[in-house]
């Protein structure tokens, strides 16, 4: 690849390069060709312009290589004469609305921001992009591709929704797959205290006193659109460092496979990644099932679940074949939810929570829109009654 500015082309050596151009230099044309641009597309097989009109001619894409492509975008009198190139190049691409496929920016940027805003993403990669430029290319079936239709037209109507998913998905797919540094390792010297099980599969009594493996279970009057008729499994529960949870009723429409394919045969249905909470939500975690009474590598048991039926945390940078014949239930949530010290006490005396016991069912209920509803429906006395209060009060 040659890159040319004003000055022709950017080669090792050429006194005038500032610094982003020396880093072009010392990363492109390895033949350091130091002429003009008239010069550089000699059998070149791409041209991509976004400088100035007119600065080749329909000659100079004839010197191309055979089947060409010319991207001549400078607007709105491309680098040379549409009609010039098409005389000569396999295709050719224009910022312009009167000639076949127009490369416009506004087939980009409505779905990436889409994408962003719906995963919550701080930053912007290559690999975000990349997968971007892929769904817009996906929208042309492969029957419809020609030389003149290499890509949708500004108004199709799945340009913006496909690129929006495609972004989200690889927010996903370069999430950390850890949680943060100071929750990843196991606190063996609390387990004790925090360990008072049940042999029957659920977790100990509760009361007001959040401990992990408890639900906390929204409130009907809790209004937090992120925590509205959630239900939350208590991962890590302590004085010093808070709370931490994950939803577990909050499935999402990207599935396992479509960011994290080596984990897609170890997950419960529905195999889609579940929106753990509003915290870190670029990061993902999974909780799984692995009976018996080892460790295995690459998963550790949660403070308080049961013996028999245990859960746990699975570092998702674990070869999967590790705990291939371990796993019998496995599920991945994008994010979390958290708590400093004292403010989910604060919460629950608040009356926005109440603290279940859970079942190792919740968090691999088939479906698990109807959780809150269930696991309110089996509690005792009149607190079951709350499983029927309405979406809307003013309904009831």
């Amino acid at each position: 690849m040659i890159s040319c500015d004003i000055n022709g082309a950017v080669y090792r050596g050429r006194p005038d390069l500032n610094e982003s151009l020396t880093w072009i230099a010392e990363h492109t044309n390895p033949e350091n060709y130091s002429g003009a641009l008239k010069g550089a597309v000699v059998g070149a097989d791409v041209f991509i312009g976004v400088s100035a009109p007119n600065v080749i001619a329909g000659d100079d894409v004839k010197n191309m290589a055979h089947d060409a492509i010319v991207f001549a975008l400078a607007n709105p009198d491309p680098e040379v004469d549409p009609d010039e190139a098409r005389e000569h190049a396999a295709v050719v691409a224009t910022g312009r609305s009167d000639y076949p496929n127009q490369i416009n920016n506004v087939l980009a940027f409505p779905g990436v921001f889409r994408g962003l805003l719906d995963a919550q993403s701080t930053t912007i990669t290559d690999a975000m992009l990349v997968a971007a430029a892929r769904a817009l290319a996906d929208v042309v079936p492969a029957e419809e591709l020609g030389p003149d239709y290499i890509i949708p037209s500004v108004f199709h109507p799945d340009v913006a929704s496909g690129v929006a998913a495609a972004v989200r998905n690889a927010v996903l797919a370069e999430s950390t797959r850890k949680l943060p540094a100071n929750r990843r390792e196991p606190r063996r010297e609390k387990r004790a205290s925090l360990a008072n099980l049940q042999h029957d599969g659920c977790m100990d009594h509760t009361g007001s006193d959040p401990k992990a493996g408890r639900l906390l279970v929204a409130t009907p009057m809790l209004g937090d659109p992120n925590f509205k008729r959630t239900v939350v499994l208590i991962v890590e529960h302590e004085d010093v460092q808070g709370t931490l949870g994950v939803v577990l009723n909050r499935p999402t429409e990207i599935g396992v496979g479509q960011v994290l394919e080596q984990w897609i045969d170890f997950t419960s249905e529905p195999s889609v990644v579940f929106r753990g909470g509003p915290v870190a939500p670029n990061s993902a975690l999974a909780l799984a099932m692995v009976p018996g009474t080892d460790e295995p590598l690459g998963w550790r048991a949660l403070d308080g679940a049961p013996a028999l039926a245990r859960l746990g945390l699975v570092d998702l940078d674990t070869p999967p074949g590790l705990l291939a014949t371990q796993i019998t239930s496995l599920r991945v949530y994008a994010g979390y939810a958290g708590w400093s010290p004292g403010q989910l006490e604060a919460e629950i005396a608040e009356g926005a929570w109440y603290v279940l016991p859970a079942q190792p069912s919740d968090v691999f209920a088939a479906s698990p829109e109807r959780l809150w509803r269930q696991v309110l429906r089996r509690q005792e006395g009149d607190m079951a009654f709350l499983a029927t209060y309405p979406d809307d009060p003013t309904l009831n």
